[in-house]
C-alpha cells in the first residue's frame, strides 16, 4: 500500500494531479475542469493555465503517430499538474525521435534570457513565416508558453532505446513573485519513475470536496484501456471508484479549510488497483477498524445481509465510519479490500483504503 508514501512525497502540493498511458484530445477538456474545479485561482489565471494545460498536452499527443508503429511503453507518456506555493508547474513526458533532440534543443534554447518583447517579436516573426517546425516540438506554441509564463521552459531527454528518447518538459507560472525553492525538471523525472515502478496511471492530491472530485469519475472512464473491458467490469469498476471517493469525501478530517487526502489507480496485467488514504482521527479510525475487520470473510449472501441491516438502522452515521458505502465495495469487488492506519502525531491517522479488481 503506497498512499501514503506518495502523499508523504508530495506533502508540499496544494494540489497534484499526474496521469500516465494513452492520450486523446477529449482529455484536454477534463484535465481543464479538474484544475478548475481544484484551485482557488481568479478567472484571469485560469484562463492562462487551460491554454497551458491544452498546449502542454499537445506536446505529449503532437508524436502520437511516430511512435505507434514501434514498440514503446504507453506509461512513457505522462502529464502532470502541480501547484505548490504559490507556483504552479505543469509538465508531460513523451517519446520523440532522437534525431529531432538537437533541433527540439536548439528551438528551447532559444528562448532563454529573452524579454517579453523579444518573445513577442519572435513569436509575430515565427507566426508570419512558420520557420519553427510544431512537429519537431518547437513552434509558435513553445514561444507562446514562454510568454505566458514568463519562465523559459525546462526539458530533459532520457533514453528508452537506440531510436527513441524520453521528451521531459515543464512549465513554471509564479503567481506571487517571491524567491522560493522551485521543482526542478529532475524533480519531476523522479517522480514520473516512482509512478511507473508503481504502475501508477492516475494520482491525485489534494482537497476531496463533492465538487472536485466529479472530473475524475470522468477521467477514468475515459481510459483507453477501460475502453476496452466489457460492460459488468466497467460499471463494477465504476462503483468502487465512486464509493472509495465518496468515503474519502465522508470521512475524511477537513485540515486548514480542505479534505485533504490522495487518490491513485495502478494498472498491471489486467488488474486495477485503485487506493485512497486520507487523515481521520485516532477516536474515530478504532471504530472504521471495527467496521471493515467485521466484514471480511463474509460472502455475497452475508454481505448482502449485512447491507440490508445498515439501511434500516437509523442510529448509524456515515461520518462516524459505519457506513453502507464500504460494505458495497466488499459486495462489489471480486479482489481484496486492504486497509491501514499510519500513525502521524497523536490526533491524526493516515488511513489508506485499497481496492483491487
Amino acid at each position: 500500500m503506497q498512499a501514503y508514501q506518495f502523499y508523504s512525497k508530495l506533502k508540499n502540493d496544494a494540489f497534484s494531479l499526474i496521469y500516465m498511458g494513452e492520450f486523446d484530445d477529449e482529455l484536454t477538456g477534463l484535465l481543464m475542469r479538474i484544475q478548475e474545479t481544484s484551485t482557488g485561482e481568479d478567472r484571469s489565471m485560469k484562463k492562462r493555465m487551460s491554454y497551458l494545460i491544452a498546449e502542454c498536452f499537445q506536446n505529449i499527443i503532437r508524436h502520437s503517430d511516430e511512435e505507434k508503429d514501434h514498440d514503446i511503453d504507453l506509461t512513457s507518456k505522462m502529464f502532470m499538474m502541480r501547484s505548490q506555493r504559490g507556483t504552479h508547474y505543469l509538465a508531460s513526458s513523451n517519446p520523440i525521435e532522437k534525431s529531432n533532440i538537437a533541433k527540439l534543443s536548439e528551438s528551447l534554447e532559444s528562448l532563454k534570457n529573452l524579454s517579453e518583447e523579444e518573445l513577442r517579436k519572435i513569436y509575430l516573426e515565427a507566426l508570419g513565416n512558420n520557420v519553427l517546425s510544431e512537429k519537431g516540438g518547437g513552434g509558435l506554441g513553445l514561444i507562446e508558453m514562454a510568454r505566458k509564463t514568463k519562465n523559459p521552459p525546462k526539458y530533459a531527454f532520457e533514453s528508452i532505446n537506440e531510436q527513441f528518447a524520453n521528451f521531459f518538459f515543464q512549465l513554471m507560472l509564479d503567481t506571487e513573485g517571491k524567491e522560493k525553492d522551485h521543482l526542478e525538471i529532475n524533480d519531476t523525472i523522479e517522480l514520473y519513475e516512482e509512478m511507473v515502478n508503481s504502475n501508477i496511471v492516475l494520482l491525485r492530491k489534494g482537497d476531496f470536496s463533492q465538487e472536485s472530485i466529479l472530473p475524475l469519475f470522468q477521467l477514468f472512464e475515459s481510459n483507453l484501456q477501460l475502453k476496452k473491458e466489457d460492460l459488468v467490469f466497467k460499471k463494477k469498476s465504476l462503483y468502487i471508484l465512486i464509493e472509495l471517493l465518496q468515503n474519502m469525501n465522508r470521512h475524511a478530517e477537513v485540515i486548514d479549510g480542505n479534505k485533504e487526502g490522495l487518490f491513485t489507480i495502478s494498472f498491471k496485467n489486467g488488474i486495477y488497483i485503485m487506493e485512497t488514504g486520507n487523515f481521520v482521527k485516532k477516536e474515530n479510525a478504532a471504530k472504521l477498524k471495527e467496521h471493515i475487520d467485521s466484514l471480511k470473510g463474509l460472502d455475497k449472501k452475508e454481505l448482502a445481509k449485512r447491507y440490508k441491516e445498515q439501511l434500516l438502522d437509523d442510529t448509524v452515521r456515515e461520518d462516524h465510519g459505519a457506513g453502507i458505502g464500504i460494505i458495497e465495495m466488499f459486495r462489489q469487488s471480486d479482489g481484496e479490500i486492504m486497509y491501514k492506519f499510519t500513525d502521524v502525531n497523536e490526533h491524526y491517522s493516515f488511513f489508506t483504503l485499497k481496492a483491487t479488481l
